[in-house]
């Protein structure tokens, strides 16, 4: 949370009553003047809430917020196996801007990374 408020950028969490259920931040994308209107979408269900709709209302959130915080444009970078992931940014209108091939190297095995973004559409 620190970083955030450092780096001007928002960080939401869902609760379901004192329960957070999840958490989406922006992250800057890259350290050049030039790209702050990129911004980077981490997202976090917990398991027991993916499937409920919870990271389709934190990311439909973070397209109408992030034009308020100057960002015209959103990227999401998903292992390439992160079918759960994959299905609620295509399903949220994000489309393929690149791959990573075996950038990722997680459980004794490499992995792709897909890059799909968004430009948002001005306020």
């Amino acid at each position: 949370m620190a970083s955030h408020r450092a780096n001007g950028r928002p960080l939401w969490v869902a609760q379901a009553g004192v329960e957070v259920v999840g958490w989406l931040s922006l992250l800057g994308f890259a350290d050049r003047p030039a790209c702050m209107p990129a911004a980077e979408v981490a997202i976090y269900i917990a398991s027991g809430w993916r499937g409920c709709g919870v990271g389709r209302r934190l990311l439909s959130h973070a397209r109408i917020e992030a034009p308020l915080w100057h960002i015209d444009r959103l990227m999401a970078f998903i292992w390439h196996d992160n079918a759960a992931s994959l299905t609620l940014f295509r399903a949220q209108g994000f489309s393929a801007w690149g791959r990573l091939p075996g950038i990722v190297w997680a459980d004794a095995k490499s992995r792709d990374m897909v890059i799909l973004g968004q430009v948002l559409q001005a306020g």
